[in-house]
Order: C-alpha cells, then sequence, then structure tokens
C-alpha cells in the first residue's frame, strides 16, 4: 500500500514517464507469504522476511490502475553471495544480509549496517550497485580479513625483505658511526683545508659578482637600444623588454603567451615563414630585415636576429630575438629612391 501510494503521488499518469524507463521501488524488509524456507517445525519468521520490489501498470489512457509487485527473500539474496565476506546493505530501509553466520562482514558489522567500508581492515571497500530502486541506496560491502593478507607468500617475502633491509640498515649505521669517529680524528685537518677552500671561494665569487656586474651594464645597454623578446620552442612570447613594448604599443602583459606572430608584418609570406622555422630548427641563427605590425595597425622596420637557445644535451629550449629599429632608415630609403625617380623623370 506504501509503494502504491508512493506511485499515485509521483507517476498518477503514464505521461510522466520518460520512454520505457519505468519506475521501481523496494521498501524495508518484511515478513512475505514465501514460505519455501519456512519451516512449521521451527518457525521463524527470518526465513520467510524478505524485500517487496513494486512497478507500476496503467490502463489503456495511462491512468494508474495498480502495482505489480515481485518479493526475494532475504536469504536467496543472502545466497548470492560468497560466504562471510560480502553483504547486500540498504542503510536507507536499514536492511542488510550475509551469507553464513560467520566472517568478516559480521566481525565489522557495524560498518556494514551503516554502509561503510571498515578503516580497521587492510581491505574493505563498498561498491554501489546500480539498481531500478527509485530510492536507491543500495551496496554491495566487501571485506577481508587482515589475516588473509599477511599470510599471503608474497606478503611474507615482503616481510623478510623489509627485515633484511632493516639489518642491512643497521650494518649501515654501525659503519657510518665509525666513519664519523674517523671524520672527527681529523678534523683539525679538515678545518684547515675548509679555511682555504673558503678563501678561493669568496675570491671566486668577487670575480662571479664582478661578470654578474657586467653582464647587467650589458642587459641595460641591450634593453636601451634593441626591441628583445623571448619564446619557447613553439613561438609563444615568455617575455618582451620595454623598449619593444613601447615601440609596438603592446604591454608586456598583451604579449606574453601569444604567439609572436601577432607582431608579424603583412610581407611575412608563408614562404618567407617556412624558411625561418627551418633554419630554426636546424639550430642555427635566422638574420633577416622584417616589418612588423604595431598594436594601432601601423607597421614599422626592424633588423632581426633569431637565435635558439640549446641546453646541455643539445636540445632547443627556447628562442631569443634581438631586433633593431629601421624604420627612419627603410623611410629616408624609400625617399631616397621617389627622388631618384623624381629626377629621372624631370631629367
Amino acid at each position: 500500500r506504501k509503494q502504491l501510494g508512493w506511485f499515485k503521488h509521483h507517476y498518477p499518469h503514464q505521461s510522466r514517464i520518460a520512454g520505457l524507463a519505468y519506475p521501481a521501488l523496494a521498501g524495508p524488509e518484511v515478513v512475505t507469504c514465501d514460505n519455501s524456507r519456512y519451516s512449521p517445525g521451527r518457525p521463524n519468521d527470518k526465513d520467510r522476511s524478505g524485500i517487496v520490489l513494486s512497478v507500476p501498470f496503467y490502463d489503456e489512457d495511462g491512468i494508474l490502475k495498480g502495482c505489480v509487485s515481485a518479493v526475494i527473500l532475504t536469504g536467496a539474496l543472502a545466497d548470492l553471495l560468497p560466504q562471510g565476506k560480502y553483504a547486500i546493505v540498504n542503510p536507507k530501509y536499514d536492511y542488510y544480509t550475509i551469507n553464513g553466520s560467520r566472517g568478516q562482514a559480521w566481525d565489522s558489522i557495524d560498518h556494514v549496517e551503516a554502509g561503510l567500508s571498515d578503516p580497521g581492515l587492510i581491505y574493505s571497500q563498498t561498491q554501489p550497485l546500480n539498481t531500478h530502486d527509485q530510492n536507491g541506496g543500495w551496496t554491495l560491502w566487501i571485506g577481508n580479513p587482515d589475516e588473509q593478507f599477511w599470510t599471503r607468500p608474497d606478503v611474507i617475502t615482503a616481510v623478510l625483505t623489509r627485515n633484511l633491509g632493516y639489518a642491512f640498515a643497521a650494518v649501515l649505521i654501525t659503519i657510518a658511526l665509525i666513519c664519523f669517529w674517523l671524520v672527527v680524528r681529523s678534523q683539525r685537518n679538515i678545518t684547515l683545508a675548509n679555511r682555504s677552500l673558503e678563501s678561493k671561494i669568496q675570491e671566486q665569487t668577487i670575480e662571479l659578482q664582478e661578470t654578474i656586474d657586467a653582464y647587467g651594464r650589458h642587459k641595460t645597454a641591450i634593453d636601451q637600444h634593441a626591441l628583445v623578446l623571448t619564446a619557447d620552442v613553439r613561438g609563444i612570447i615568455t617575455h618582451a623588454n620595454l623598449m619593444l613594448c613601447q615601440v609596438s604599443g603592446y604591454a608586456e602583459n598583451e604579449l606574453t603567451g601569444q604567439h609572436w606572430k601577432i607582431l608579424e608584418g603583412r610581407d611575412m609570406t608563408e614562404t618567407l615563414s617556412h624558411e625561418i622555422w627551418r633554419i630554426l630548427a636546424q639550430g642555427q641563427t635566422w638574420r633577416g630585415e622584417l616589418q612588423q605590425r604595431a598594436k594601432d595597425g601601423c607597421h614599422y622596420w626592424v633588423q632581426n636576429t633569431t637565435a635558439p637557445i640549446k641546453d646541455e644535451t643539445g636540445a632547443v629550449t627556447h628562442f631569443i630575438i634581438v631586433q633593431t629599429d629601421i624604420s627612419e632608415f627603410k623611410q629616408a630609403q624609400r625617399q631616397h629612391l621617389r627622388d631618384a625617380t623624381g629626377t629621372r623623370l624631370t631629367g
């Protein structure tokens, strides 16, 4: 009656059902009329208790007329399970069934009833069961006793190996202590050697700092007179210096992450682009004049040098591009050509 009332509330008409996805509904364990396992000589209602599963049926007009119900005994469900380690659980119905009277499932019964794996076991899990029950919640509980793990031949071998490893580590520690004692005895000589080494390191540090300072001055000079950017092996810009940003009109964060094609001018043909990539792929440096496009759409000319940077294995890791703005030179060159052409025409 409860299941039929649920169908009347949720599916009173067949139009509420999508396609052939007819709903089904189970419920808590009840005493059924299935007496196939019930013995009058030893009466026990548990032997005829089970789950009732119902589906609705409708008349020709699609109106709910009733439901078709089936019964499966709890004992029949238990027979489907391997003995002792498995349980079928539905905490929503306060229901569980286990095959047999002994086993890990009974030892972990508190977790079984809650439908939760037992964290005290090496292996325990719950596997949701895909059923048509609208209330859901059906789970297969699984748990193996820890002794089953520890008595496995491979685990016994692993434990033995671990113990041997501990013994070997103890031997190594003993040797290390002896070595430490020897080191302490020669500490005076080591201290003297360290002082000499520290002196050499200080001298090398001074030389290194001078080199870094010189590099910084050179980098500053380059940044003030050249357009510099770096890109990864795909041509994605990773850094652009201030001079490049001033000439192109882009902010650095507008360039980083973009392909260097964002700066290409209209003279960059597919043939030229393939030729540049072919030379760079060979680990060689490409040099030449290029027309570039600024953010506002204007074009400017640069003398370009693109060099691949390699790691210790010889693989190209990124590119560095150094450009000189030659727009004024190109403009003067065009003006000279126009003047020369005009002189020939008037002459």
